[in-house]
């Protein structure tokens, strides 16, 4: 008996040497040629082995060993372990080899498979656009560069390099005059920071001093150090002026705007029978004229009659000397015109009051805005002429100051939503702007530092959304943005609080109530309304609160007129001034048809005392701001 084993590679064979074996091989080849043709891949395809046995002339086939890789055979069948796929394993493989399972169709109709094939896509369309809703990001509108402005890295770079340069400008005691700003330009040609040296400088002054120079030399302050010194930078579009010594400072020869005022005898009187009295005053600026040396002293003084301003050359010095001579009608020129004060509060606007500090200053040599100040906690009337008499931007700096350092460890989070939700975004960036130069701090990261609430989150985002002031309102965007804020509320189980706020910060004041306005005329309610759900939370009450101030600011300032508060009149002579010439009026009605009173009324209760004249000051200034047209 004789076997043959056929094994892996084929081309590993031994060669047929006998007359046996060749016969076997004809005995083979007379097998059916389909046999060997499925026999050789299945061959290949398997693990196992055969063997062939011819005994008598008769071939036998042999499955019962395995032929390992080094060519010998091992005993019994080798059981392969059958792996169970699970059903997602099952998908990845018929997935990988791009093979899908079919669903069987009850209908062969092909009209109806071509409709069923239709709405499948359909709603696989809707799905996927419901999908990409949530990936869409609205544009935000390209920022103004101003290269004025300055950022964080570029101010600490600028107060090293003032620190370590030695180049100075001194002030002495005749303080800010025109030649201490030609010394600052004359430093500016060769370098960027200058130090001005203030010595020496009564407390307080320094900022003053600080106020005055940025005016004159167009320069921007970098820091204040030691109440003595102040680093200027000239400016990235810095081109040197022609005149570098402004006009309207005094020169070396004149004397700290000072005016001298002295009136003169009983025997120097110009009409001895007459009602008339004179008082003579003396070194009066270049720019002093007739109008304006009687309209200073009518603010305070009853009789005024007139006013008269004379000027003559100085041959010495090239400088003009004036003095002048004001008269009253009679001996009562002490007495104060309260109705003319009044007046004057209710009508001056913003420049005027700069130009009637300026000449105060120059009359009796002190700022009158440091006067009220010093006074204003106690005296209504200091607090209203202070803050009707500053710059409008410097009274909101201060406003954010004392909310958040004014009370203690406590902060005014209403007053702070009131300044900072009620402004346009371009005056929110000249406050920011004034913070900082008045205070040499940050407003962002004050807030951050004194604000432990959701509501800090809130106030950060509108305060960033300043820097995007500019520009038309773009209603398209709007409505996109809109339908991101009602995906933001109503998609999910809980509100959406990244998006809202991510949205707040990109856009200015007037895209934000554009947004606002495009939500009530999509879903036929107001975003604040939808808010109020009961998955919004804390988070909700406290966005309604910023929402309903940028939108709707009469309703809000209405509403923090009828709380009654301990600091009622304070809020009320706040409001009243900062709102006189924006919308006073509106915030009229809108009190009024809450309460049914007006706020002249509220006015005339809050100050009704007979005792103290400030208070009827007051009501006037008030209720002449309330009814001004």
């Amino acid at each position: 008996m004789r076997s043959y084993s056929a094994v892996r590679p084929l081309l590993e064979a031994k060669r047929i040497s006998s007359p046996l074996e060749f016969s076997l091989v004809q005995r083979l080849n007379m097998l059916d040629v389909h046999v060997i043709r499925n026999w050789i891949p299945a061959r290949y395809m398997s693990k196992e082995s055969f063997e062939l046995k011819t005994e008598n002339d008769v071939v036998r086939f042999s499955m019962g060993r395995v032929v390992d890789n080094n060519g010998s055979q091992t005993k019994g069948r080798v059981k392969t372990k059958r792996v169970k796929m699970s059903k997602k394993a099952k998908l990845n493989e018929l997935r990988f080899y791009r093979l899908k399972a079919k669903k069987k169709m009850t209908s062969p109709n092909p009209e109806v498979r071509i409709r069923y094939k239709l709405e499948k896509a359909k709603r696989k369309e809707v799905w996927l656009i419901e999908k990409l809703r949530k990936f869409e990001v609205p544009k935000a509108p390209a920022e103004t560069y101003d290269p004025e402005i300055l950022t964080e890295e570029e101010r600490h770079y600028l107060k090293r390099t003032g620190e370590k340069k030695k180049n100075y400008v001194p002030v002495g005691r005749r303080g800010v005059f025109g030649g201490v700003v030609l010394n600052m330009h004359l430093h500016w040609k060769k370098h960027e920071t200058v130090k001005v040296i203030c010595k020496p400088c009564k407390p307080g002054q320094i900022h003053e001093y600080a106020e005055e120079l940025t005016r004159l030399s167009k320069g921007i302050v970098i820091d204040i150090k030691a109440d003595n010194t102040i680093i200027f930078y000239r400016g990235k579009n810095y081109v040197q002026p022609q005149v570098m010594s402004p006009l309207d400072t005094l020169s070396k020869d004149k004397q700290n705007f000072l005016l001298n005022l002295a009136t003169l005898g009983a025997g120097e009187r110009h009409h001895d029978d007459g009602p008339d009295y004179t008082i003579f005053v003396g070194n009066l600026a270049a720019n002093v004229t007739d109008y304006t040396l009687q309209e200073t002293f009518k603010i305070i003084y009853t009789s005024v009659k007139g006013a008269k301003v004379v000027t003559n050359s100085d041959r010495a010095t090239g400088h003009s000397k004036g003095y002048g001579f004001v008269w009253f009608g009679d001996k009562g020129n002490g007495a104060i015109n309260y109705q003319r004060l009044v007046e004057m509060f209710v009508y001056r606007n913003s420049h005027e009051f700069k130009f009637i500090c300026q000449t105060y200053s120059a009359l009796y040599g002190q700022n009158v805005l440091h006067v009220f100040s010093n006074i204003q906690r106690n005296n209504p009337f200091a607090r209203a002429a202070y803050l009707r008499m500053i710059e409008p931007r410097e009274r909101d700096a201060e406003i954010l100051r004392n909310s958040l350092f004014g009370n203690g460890s406590s902060v005014s989070l209403n007053t702070l939503i009131e300044i900072a939700c009620s402004r346009p975004s371009s005056e929110l960036q000249c406050i920011k702007q004034a913070y900082r130069s008045r205070y040499n701090s940050d407003l962002e990261q004050d807030v951050t530092t004194k604000i432990n609430s959701g509501f800090k989150e809130i106030l950060m985002a509108v305060l960033k959304s300043c820097r995007n002031y500019g520009g038309k309102v773009d209603m398209s965007m709007a409505m996109c943005d809109a339908k991101t804020l009602y995906e933001a509320v109503e998609s999910g189980r809980s509100v959406d609080q990244k998006t809202i706020i991510s949205l707040l910060s990109q856009r200015n004041s007037g895209q934000v109530k554009a947004i606002l306005l495009s939500y009530k005329q999509l879903y036929g309610n107001e975003f604040s309304k939808s808010m109020k759900q009961s998955k919004c939370g804390q988070f909700g009450k406290e966005l309604r609160i910023v929402i309903r101030c940028i939108q709707n600011p009469e309703r809000f300032f209405a509403k923090q007129l009828r709380m009654k508060n301990a600091d009622a009149r304070e809020i009320l002579i706040r409001i009243v001034i900062t709102r006189s010439e924006i919308d006073i009026k509106e915030i009229n009605r809108a009190f009024a048809t809450k309460t049914g009173s007006s706020l002249e009324n509220l006015v005339r209760r809050e100050f009704n005392n007979n005792k103290d004249k400030t208070n009827d000051i007051v009501a006037g200034i008030l209720v002449g701001l309330v009814n001004r047209n």
